[in-house]
């Protein structure tokens, strides 16, 4: 070692030198020993046997709760309560201690923090008239060895609510049983000379990827491990951020890079410049409405928590009516001025990087009254409508969410409106993550410093300090956001001339799985969310808003990565739920399945066949169709990288010896399938038969032949490439099936009104009992559900009170009228019930239906 540094190759070191040549240090002599270089472990992630039993010990102790899965992995938990603590944190890190295995990690990996800075732990779903919050969100960072993975957490709900039961995780954990940082690579990761030195590589890698490139964010240490359904060998790696920004600050291309440490390769870039190409135009003092320049009226607005001074002087800050009062000591006359600047907004008007700041004389105590854009003009639109409707974003986010993190303290979020003609603009807008910017009008487009491009670019911002990523979610969530705060279907209105056409339109029947690009596909997420508005505005037509915005803006803060899935319309309902059982029903279920059902975006339950236990009888001459979206993996096949791919099973028994075909190559197949045949259950590779991936052609389907013999079963195990899952139908060919039945599954009806066996090579169907052990209930099983009907005991008499007991129906005369109908005070069981009716009928007015009679 020279000076404390561990040297690993000779560049290294001459690096070094030159440094400090450059500084004066000319008679440096240094004497190292080379020796093998050193590289971070890179290893794929080991067996799934650890995460499977602890999969079965968390199904054991909570049987009614749920999961959602991609690629096999567990990303989300929900159903019904799966833990509890004294506080939320304990109950939280019960569930990490006691289940962290089966999401994959242990829970020595997961330290309790916001890995975006803030709160580890953040209140959600704000209740106005308590001002206490129905939910504790507790977050985890994921760690190896000590080292960020990167994007790697978890987040778990618990109600607020003595026991805090824990009702919902949200995990975004990378699998890394095999990989390990190493001894040396974490004393290098500490050493802020090593990571100079791989740094400068770092960034001329990304200089290359993007030139222009001139400031770079301190680099972070983490372990590279993908992001949403990536699947890559681990490794440590720098993450750091670019920008080209010039002396105003204002970037034209700002990117994420994850860059290896060793090797300096260019793992993942992120585009950090997240843009909508929408164009619009404010009117007058500020426009009114959702529509550009064109479509609304012009009038003044308030301008809340505006700032105001006196020169040489104290300052205040407005309410949200945009009303001020300045301390002032004297009473001769002083300079006011006022420029388009907040609490907690600071709007610069390009090219000038400049605030426009109006000024006038006044005499204390004034008033002292400032109209911005008091000419109409263009620019002075642009400044006053980025500026009003940023607030507004703002405060109703906040008003949602008091706590939502980081906007809530934020101070002056700079906006840059009236951009020229650049790479950028006109007819666009963006978020930077610390700046939003709005072109001027040009080239036939309008201004679009808008209030729905407003609210749109703020949504992003909304959904950065969340912790999630952007991508297809980002933008339909920006959308959403607009779409929330004027109860409108489409967003950009004006941005093809017609005010009465938007650029987007929630209203649509855009379906899951996506395809396109991430403005294309933001429409599913808008429109699951604006199809559950339609049926909260049936069912609940006063409260319909404030029901949908604050499940929305929530749910938010429970999203993990940047796709649209199934799993969001879990999030809605979580959220909404009033005890600690989804199974259940929640309050606005019926509304929310409605809405996101539509575009079917509703979690897949797991196939019946999902564990090989569990295999279906298949047999020649038939075909089985079916879905590994939600399956889990229960076995291991040696081909198409199938081992931890979601999986279905199906079960053969041939009469006769012969050939056994078994196919995926039809129709009923949309996905890259993997097939394999095996003698014994579970499944794995040391019992298999045969295995195959791409038989009917690259990235297709899937089929086997064997030779079978009479009177032997053998498994068959559907599962996909690489983690790959969806639809397909197997097909059999071969000797014909034998009689009777061999396991359970053979005996599937379909009817969850019975319980199928299989007894004696024979199937069993036997009847469910529904019975609730309430004799007052009539206790049935049909529609695939027990039913539980309370027995009706009305014999449509006012005048007696009618229930059930022990299987009896009884008709008590004495309540709610008394005495024969009679209204007396004091007479009879119930007083108080004698005493809802109306004074004068007291002794001898009579009682009937409620009403008094002479």
């Amino acid at each position: 070692p020279v000076l404390g540094l561990e040297l690993t190759d000779q560049e290294r070191v001459m690096s070094y030198m030159r440094g400090l040549s450059e500084i004066g240090l000319f008679a440096l002599v240094v004497v190292f020993v080379f020796g093998t270089p050193t590289s971070p472990a890179i290893a794929a992630p080991a067996g799934d046997d650890e995460r499977r039993a602890a999969e079965a010990s968390f199904r054991r102790e909570h049987p009614n709760a749920k999961f959602l899965r991609s690629r096999g992995q567990i990303r989300r938990v929900y159903g019904a309560n799966f833990g509890g603590g004294a506080t939320s944190s304990e109950a939280a890190q019960g569930f990490v201690n006691g289940h962290a295995h089966m999401l994959g990690v242990d829970a020595a990996e997961l330290v309790p923090s916001n890995r975006m800075g803030g709160a580890a732990v953040q209140p959600l779903m704000y209740d106005r008239d308590t001002g206490e919050y129905k939910f504790h969100l507790v977050h985890y960072s994921q760690h190896k060895d000590g080292i960020p993975v990167f994007r790697g957490d978890l987040r778990v709900l618990c109600r607020n609510e003595p026991g805090s039961p824990v009702v919902h995780a949200s995990s975004a954990l990378r699998e890394l049983k095999g990989f390990s940082v190493g001894a040396q690579m974490q004393r290098n990761a500490g050493r802020s000379l090593y990571v100079g030195l791989k740094f400068a590589a770092a960034r001329k890698a990304a200089r290359a990827a993007v030139p222009g490139l001139v400031h770079f964010t301190r680099p972070q240490v983490v372990v590279w491990a993908g992001v949403d359904d990536m699947d890559v060998l681990a490794t440590v790696a720098l993450s750091f951020v670019g920008d080209d920004a010039g002396p105003a600050g204002i970037a034209d291309q700002k990117w994420l890079f994850v860059v290896a440490i060793e090797s300096g390769e260019i793992l993942y870039q992120e585009d950090q410049l997240l843009e909508l190409n929408v164009t619009g135009n404010v009117g007058g003092n500020a426009t009114q409405g959702s529509g550009a320049e064109q479509c609304g009226a012009v009038t003044p607005t308030n301008m809340p928590y505006a700032r105001a001074n006196i020169v040489g002087g104290s300052g205040a800050v407005a309410d949200v009516n945009g009303d001020f009062s300045i301390s002032n000591g004297g009473s001769g006359a002083v300079t006011v001025d006022s420029g388009v600047r907040g609490q907690y907004f600071r709007v610069f008007h390009q090219p000038t990087g400049l605030t426009t700041v109006l000024s006038q004389n006044v005499d204390p105590p004034g008033p002292a009254n400032f109209l911005h854009n008091s000419s109409d003009i263009e620019f002075r639109r642009g400044e006053v409508n980025a500026y009003i409707h940023a607030n507004v974003v703002r405060d109703f986010a906040l008003g949602i969410n008091p706590a939502y993190p980081t906007i809530g303290g934020q101070a002056e979020f700079s906006m840059t409106v009236n951009e020229g003609s650049s790479g950028f603009c006109p007819g666009n807008a963006q978020y930077q993550g610390s700046n939003l910017r709005f072109c001027a009008a040009g080239s036939g487009f309008p201004n679009t410093a808008w209030s729905s491009v407003v609210y749109h670019e703020y949504g992003h911002h909304l959904v950065n300090v969340a912790g999630s990523g952007q991508g297809q979610y980002g933008e339909g969530m920006a959308d959403t956001v607009s779409n929330l705060i004027f109860d409108e279907s489409g967003t950009g209105f004006g941005f093809f001339g017609s005010c009465s056409l938007p650029l987007r339109e929630a209203d649509n029947e855009k379906q899951y799985p996506c395809s396109g690009g991430v403005h294309e596909c933001g429409r599913l997420l808008s429109a699951c969310v604006w199809h559950t508005r339609d049926a909260l505005q049936i069912s609940n037509p006063s409260s319909y808003r404030s029901i949908l915005d604050d499940l929305t803006i929530n749910s938010i803060l429970l999203h993990t990565g940047s796709s649209i899935t199934p799993a969001i319309s879990t999030d809605f309902l979580v959220l909404d739920d009033n005890d600690d059982d989804l199974s259940n029903g929640t309050p606005h279920e019926t509304e929310i399945l409605d809405g996101f059902g539509l575009h079917n975006m509703l979690p897949v339950p797991p196939p019946a066949n999902d564990s090989c236990v569990d295999a279906i009888a298949i047999c020649p001459g038939t075909s089985r169709s079916g879905n590994t979206i939600s399956a889990s993996s229960d076995g291991s096949s040696s081909c198409g990288s199938s081992s931890s791919s979601p999986d279905a099973w199906y079960h053969y028994t041939p009469t006769s010896n012969g050939t056994g075909t078994f196919s995926l190559c039809n129709a009923g197949s949309n996905y890259d399938t993997v097939l394999s045949v095996h003698t014994g259950c579970p499944g794995s590779s040391s019992n298999e038969l045969d295995c195959d991936d791409d038989f009917c052609g690259v990235g297709g389907s899937s089929q086997v032949s064997i030779s079978v013999t009479a009177g032997v079963s053998y498994w068959v195990r559907v599962t996909g490439w690489n983690g790959s899952a969806g639809d397909f139908e197997l097909m059999v060919s071969g000797p014909s099936c034998a009689s009777g039945c061999s396991v359970d599954g053979d005996c599937d009806d379909g009817n969850f009104c019975t319980m199928d066996s299989c007894l004696n090579n024979a199937c069993q169907y036997e009847e469910i009992d529904c019975d609730d052990g309430d004799p007052c209930t009539m206790d049935s099983c049909s529609d695939n559900a027990c039913q539980n009907e309370a027995i009706d005991c009305e014999d449509g008499d006012p005048c007696t009170r009618d229930f059930c007991s022990a299987g009896e129906c009884f008709n008590d005369p004495n309540t709610p009228c008394c005495g024969n109908s009679i209204c007396e005070e004091g007479e009879g069981p119930e007083k108080e019930d004698c005493n809802t009716c109306p004074s004068d009928c007291i002794g001898g007015g009579g009682c009937g239906d409620g009403v008094c009679s002479a």
